[in-house]
C-alpha cells in the first residue's frame, strides 16, 4: 500500500473526505495532533515541532508531501533538483 493510500485510510476514520483542507472538514487542532500521532506510528517517523500546527500541513496533499519527504529524504531532494533544473 502506498503512502497516500495509507493516509487516506487513516483520514477516513476522522470523517475527512480528503477533498479540501482539514479544517474545512471539521478536523480541529486536537484531532489533528491525534492524526499526526497515528501517522508517526504508521510510518515510523517523527514530525518536527513546527509541523504540529494544522496551518503548516492543511491538506492531504501537504501531508503526503511532508511524509514522503520524511520517509525518502533523498528522493524528495532529487525531485526538488529535477524541478529546479526544468525551470
Amino acid at each position: 500500500m502506498d503512502t497516500r493510500t495509507k493516509i487516506i485510510q487513516i483520514l477516513s476514520s476522522y470523517g475527512d473526505s480528503c477533498e479540501t483542507d482539514f479544517m474545512d472538514n471539521g478536523i480541529n487542532s486536537i484531532s489533528f495532533i491525534k492524526l499526526l500521532v497515528e501517522m508517526e506510528d504508521e510510518f515510523g517517523i517523527e514530525f518536527e515541532d513546527e509541523m504540529l500546527n494544522i496551518k503548516q500541513v492543511p491538506s492531504l496533499e501537504a501531508l503526503c508531501a511532508y511524509i514522503d519527504e520524511l520517509i525518502n529524504p533523498k528522493n524528495a531532494e532529487s525531485e526538488s533538483i529535477d524541478i529546479a533544473e526544468q525551470a
